[in-house]
């Protein structure tokens, strides 16, 4: 099954050396925060930064779970690969397919499945077109999180398994022990071998297994902190709560109401708060940031259309995307955006489908999960398709405002579990029929697999194209000397340049669907962008639409494009772009005099900053809470600017009767500031920028980033990690032994 998926996702296609995967978001947002994490990880500091200067005007990053996710895989990849390198991509997918095709296997297997069914079930979900069309999207966080459904259902089912044990071993009249264990697993004569020993069960195929409770109450909780710690929370909350109910599920359809279910809903909820540490601040973050905005529907945020269900059964129904390429196909048409191309790709094959059909003609008794098992996934299929649909996004949107889960169409999810164990319960089936031959059984299901595995194998390898990567602008001594007349500026590269300058200078850009509200806003409206735009990638020419305005106030020195901008004066810097000087951009950091602010309430300021004929760079705008009792104006003043790391902002001011400070960086409640070691306030200048008072004479004014949520989340982490121990030690079989004899 390994080889398998190893083949439909390392195809031998390579077009020449150093080729890697063309993935979008990838080369242009993963692999630059990569770089950023481990330059600073691996550098002199030794630490993970607060605060990303390299977009817009800086965002959070620690908090950010897209990020920097902090799921072992990606911190495998991290340090083990160059996030650079030709290969780093492919092998994160295939670390991503393999697991998610082992864990598939393994739950299978748990609900008594045979071993050639359970491969299959995990080839075809690890092998589903819904994965194999985020590679060439890029979607890393969302492949690092697929793999967490099959893991959550068989670490939840093996602790329901594991507690039949223990209920056994207390009263072996409620279980199916074998008379052996009857006799001797909770009498005093034989506690002493018994804790040695421990409880044993025999499953329905006849292999004896130990089964400690306590260890499946750490997999279970471990497994939901995990994938709670991907960069893509939507299939991790998805598969969090499916787990749930199944254990719900499991619990009441066997008549006991929820007491069975309570010790692995404990050990989730735990398991959750065990990623506390980033998730509280992510949470936090979520709070102020444009997904609380009332803006309109992002491009990709959306359900999918009725018509497009046919796509699980003829995927090129409404053609493809370039550079998917199948030569009978159309152009994809029909729909308002590409989107809908991406976001509505779920191929596994026809022999699901089939299987499906046999199953339900056939109605095979004896074979496969139980009865509450075959229930359960039916209905989460049933649930994954209603959520997908525009029914239900009608129904949410009347409920909840702003944006949370984007994309229901992605809740598609659910159903590729259900599909894949159907295909295995139909080969257990198929093997079990006597009235065949055994070699024509072997032989007939050895074919329609191989079929299937090629149908998938050569629908996958459309979405798997290796491509030569770019070349960089100009020589290395041309590049230095383009950094160099950046200075402490900003710059706005576009960002699907992939060039290595990219996203190592501070960028005005931007490319996250969790940006913080306040300057996305600001600097939206200072572009000429129209009001409640929703936009998840921003490039530097785009702020020049109208006019400078937006890159001049965001410090922008150089925008570089492939574009015509007829707003700015081409300059030559960087051969192979287009490279533009932008006119009298502001100073990084600078002292207004009191006759060059105003006060101004929220919305009166935004409304200066739609005016055209506003300059955000002669003229400071503060809240009203921030006038001063008294300022004397200023005649000599000056700034200096340095930034000794990304989280740390040191300025040395000189003024012979004080100001405002303005530093363009976003504001944020992390950011903290001091006067000559003395803590001061910080104000939001243009409702975005950091600001802070500063008194007559020479000062040093120092900023810095502390995350927000970051100590109340590792004292909850810290709190569940010990919690899930302690459940974990309750439910030994040192602990139940000792219960059962006492």
């Amino acid at each position: 099954m390994l080889v398998a998926v190893a083949v439909v996702y390392w195809p031998p296609r390579d077009e020449g050396e150093n080729t890697q995967l063309r993935a979008w978001d990838y080369l242009a947002l993963h692999e630059r925060r990569m770089n950023f994490a481990r330059e600073n990880l691996l550098g002199p500091r030794h630490a993970l930064p607060a605060w990303y200067p390299r977009e817009l005007c800086g965002t959070p990053f620690w908090a950010n779970v897209q990020n920097f996710p902090f799921i072992p895989t990606r911190l495998l990849i991290l340090f083990a690969l160059d996030p650079s390198g030709p290969n780093t991509m492919a092998i994160a997918t295939m670390l991503s397919a393999m697991l998610s095709a082992l864990f598939t296997f393994l739950f299978c297997r748990r609900i008594n499945l045979g071993a050639t069914a359970s491969a299959a079930a995990g080839f075809t979900f690890a092998c589903s077109g819904f994965y194999a069309s985020r590679i060439m999207c890029g979607h890393l966080p969302l492949l690092e999180a697929y793999p967490a459904l099959p893991l959550l259902l068989w670490t939840g089912e093996s602790l329901m398994r594991a507690q039949e044990i223990g209920i056994e071993a207390r009263d072996p009249s409620l279980g199916h022990a074998t008379s052996r264990e009857r006799e001797g697993a909770v009498t005093p004569e034989s506690a002493d071998r018994s804790l040695t020993v421990a409880v044993r069960f025999r499953t329905r195929t006849g292999r004896r297994t130990r089964a400690y409770i306590g260890r499946w109450v750490v997999a279970l909780g471990a497994s939901c902190g995990c994938i709670m710690l991907a960069g893509h929370p939507q299939l991790s909350i998805y598969s969090i709560v499916a787990c749930g109910a199944y254990v719900l599920w499991q619990s009441v359809a066997r008549g006991e109401t929820f007491r069975r279910a309570t010790r692995p809903l404990i050990s989730m909820a735990l398991g959750v708060g065990c990623a506390a540490f980033a998730l509280v601040p992510m949470a936090m973050l979520v709070g102020r940031s444009t997904r609380v905005l009332p803006l309109v529907k992002a491009d990709n945020d959306i359900s999918v259309p009725y018509r497009r269900l046919l796509a699980w059964w003829f995927p090129w129904i409404d053609g493809a995307i370039w550079p998917v390429s199948v030569f009978w196909t159309k152009p994809f048409q029909g729909y308002p955006d590409i989107a809908y191309f991406w976001e509505t790709i779920t191929y596994v094959g026809w022999l699901p489908w089939i299987a499906i059909a046999l199953l339900i003609i056939l109605r095979p008794r004896g074979v496969g999960p139980s009865r509450r098992v075959n229930t359960f996934l039916i209905a989460l299929a049933l649930a994954g398709v209603v959520i997908a649909l525009p029914v239900w996004r009608n129904v949410t949107d009347a409920i909840f405002a702003g944006t949370y889960l984007r994309c229901p169409a992605r809740a598609q999810y659910l159903c590729l579990l259900p599909l894949a164990v159907a295909l295995g319960v139909a080969v257990d089936y198929a093997l079990s029929i006597r009235a065949i031959p055994s070699a024509l059984r072997i032989g007939f299901i050895a074919i329609a697999l191989a079929v299937h595995a090629a149908d998938v194998t050569w629908f996958d390898w459309h979405f798997l194209l290796r491509l030569p990567p770019d070349h960089p602008p100009g020589t290395s001594a041309q590049q230095a000397d383009f950094v160099r007349a950046v200075g402490d500026g900003r710059v706005g590269i576009d960002g699907t340049l992939i060039v290595p300058l990219n996203r190592t200078l501070d960028d005005i850009g931007f490319f996250d669907s969790v940006m913080l509200a306040r300057p996305y806003r600001a600097f939206l409206e200072l572009g000429g962008a129209p009001e409640g735009i929703n936009l998840q990638s921003a490039h530097g020419s785009q702020f020049a639409v109208r006019d400078a305005r937006a890159l001049r106030a965001a410090a922008v020195k150089f925008v570089v494009t492939l574009l015509d901008v007829p707003t700015l004066k081409q300059v030559d810097l960087l051969p192979g772009y287009k490279t533009y000087a932008v006119p009298d951009p502001a100073e990084r950091a600078q002292l207004y005099p009191i006759d060059r602010v105003q006060f101004l309430d929220v919305e009166t300021i935004h409304a200066r900053l739609r005016d055209p004929a506003f300059d955000p760079v002669a003229t400071l705008l503060l809240p009203i809470s921030a006038r001063p009792e008294s300022m004397s104006r200023s005649a000599l003043h000056s700034a200096q600017y340095r930034r000794p790391d990304s989280d740390r902002i040191e300025c040395t001011v000189t003024s012979d009767a004080g100001g405002f400070l303005r530093v363009i960086e976003s504001f944020d409640p992390g950011w903290c500031a001091t006067i000559d070691g003395q803590a001061t306030a910080i104000w939001p200048a243009m409702d975005s920028l950091l600001c802070v008072q500063i008194p007559p004479g020479t000062h040093e004014a120092r900023f810095e980033y502390h995350t927000p949520g970051a100590t109340a989340g590792i004292v909850i982490s810290t709190a569940s990690t010990l919690g899930l121990l302690s459940v974990a030690w309750a439910s030994s079989p040192r602990a139940l032994l000792r219960s059962s004899i006492s």
